[in-house]
């Protein structure tokens, strides 16, 4: 499969990760001190999304007040961005 490892430089920040492209989806791994802490999974196609959004309903407990599924070791949160033409969705898991 297509994979990009990039450093990313803006001002005093940088940030590592790993792009791995799967069928209709794109991985990206964000690491801090070479451990990934937060995932995100960004579908290209947007027929199945409620069946991603009722699995994750059925799995995991939701907060509505931060708008994200609680897991074991961090949440997922739904993104979907306004300013994005291809219009992909995304879930984001982030560890705590």
């Amino acid at each position: 499969k297509e994979m990009c490892i990039y450093e990313y430089l803006f001002k005093e920040e940088a940030s590592k990760g790993i792009e791995i492209v799967v069928d209709n989806a794109v991985l990206v791994c964000v690491l801090e001190n070479d451990i990934c802490n937060k995932s995100i999974l960004y579908l290209n196609d947007s027929t199945n999304v409620t069946s991603y959004i009722n699995y994750c309903n059925s799995t995991f407990e939701y907060d509505k007040l931060r708008d994200r599924w609680i897991m074991p070791d961090g949440y997922l949160t739904l993104f979907i961005p306004n300013d994005d033409f291809e219009k992909r969705f995304a879930f984001v898991q982030t560890l705590v």
